[in-house]
């Protein structure tokens, strides 16, 4: 694996300099990221990650014409691939986002948002921006001290975060038949209300992965035995095996009828990754968050932990035109009576 792991490497370096060379050189690249195609399909054994890097490196040049927004955390690391050759900001909250989506001239081409953000300004006709597809689906967990029952009626000194937001809507919807929500502490961040919990200030919390990890690791030093007690993803979804839609790709809809070949070109391989990484060890993630931009780049605790887990965070990449029906049923909770038109088909 870590010649793997070189290879992409050298292969992401080439993406970086492709783009200020002249033709001579241009050809010289070209030669290597053919050598690289190569060395990948010997070192590569799986048939699916053979696939993927594949596509990765024919992909390199078409990523590199897209400008992409996207805030840290779970979905900025589903958008490791578009790192390879695409400009990609990522940002903290879902200020910059909002500010990007209004824009009346816009910067950029695509933007990862909170599904419901992006569709109520889309159906408001706030923004010339659509949902292509949905990247993850939701990072919720409980923690409590060890034996905590995951009966929410049981529950003391409860803390969770973003009251008016997507995490906040979703926790009450999930638990508020169980739970008297004008008795729970709101937090602003899932940081924030980690620390209330490290602190004894509360008892139970809801986190989201990858802070739900770090946290109890951090407990742990301190002599408190936390552990993950309830599922939020889960209790939302029931029987249909998927969380909700937590964050999207939004496409300017001018920029797709444009460009629609070489954009369903990069989202295929979005797709592809978050499928095929399941195939790599925790320690394998870690060391390809880490050529990717590191811990830092995407606003989590280290690379070590985003390994760990990987399959916590619901990072599976979906044409949101497949998935209308949970995205109206989802925009019910936040008003918006029709999400038809806020989808590209």
């Amino acid at each position: 694996m870590k010649k793997l792991l070189s290879i992409l490497l050298a292969g992401l370096m080439l993406a970086g300099c492709g783009r200020a060379t002249d033709s001579g050189t241009a050809e010289e690249v070209a030669k290597e990221a053919e050598e690289i195609k190569e060395q990948v399909e010997e070192s590569v054994s799986e048939e699916g990650l053979n696939a993927f890097f594949e596509t990765l490196q024919k992909n390199a040049g078409v990523n590199s014409q897209f400008k992409i927004l996207t805030p840290s955390g779970a979905p900025a690391l589903s958008m490791i691939p578009a790192m390879l050759g695409a400009d990609v900001t990522v940002v903290d909250g879902a200020d910059p986002l909002q500010a990007a989506l209004v824009n009346p001239t816009p910067e950029y081409d695509m933007i990862v948002a909170p599904s419901n953000l992006g569709m109520k300004l889309a159906a408001a006709g706030k923004t010339p921006y659509k949902m292509l597809g949905i990247l993850t689906w939701g990072n919720l967990y409980i923690v409590g001290e060890k034996g905590t029952a995951n009966d929410a009626s049981a529950w003391e000194n409860v803390a969770s975060f973003g009251q008016e937001s997507v995490t906040g809507k979703v926790f009450a919807s999930v638990y508020g038949e169980d739970l008297n929500l004008d008795d729970v502490t709101w937090y602003n961040s899932t940081a924030e209300a980690a620390a209330a919990l490290i602190a004894g200030d509360a008892k139970v919390a809801m986190l989201a992965e990858p802070n739900a990890t770090a946290t109890i690791a951090k407990a742990k030093e301190n002599g408190i035995d936390l552990e993950i007690i309830d599922d939020v993803q889960a209790r939302y979804a029931g029987a249909t095996g998927l969380g909700f839609p937590q964050a999207a790709l939004f496409v300017n809809e001018e920029v797709y009828n444009e460009k629609k070949d070489e954009i369903d070109g990069m989202f295929k391989l979005l797709t592809m990754f978050s499928t095929d990484i399941h195939n790599l060890s925790a320690e394998e993630i870690g060391q390809l968050v880490d050529l990717a931009g590191g811990a830092e780049k995407f606003g989590v605790p280290n690379s070590k932990i985003v390994g760990q887990v990987w399959d916590r965070l619901n990072i599976n990449v979906v044409r949101a035109s497949d998935y209308e029906d949970r995205l109206q049923d989802y925009g019910k909770l936040f008003g918006i009576e029709d999400v038809s038109g806020t989808i590209l088909k």
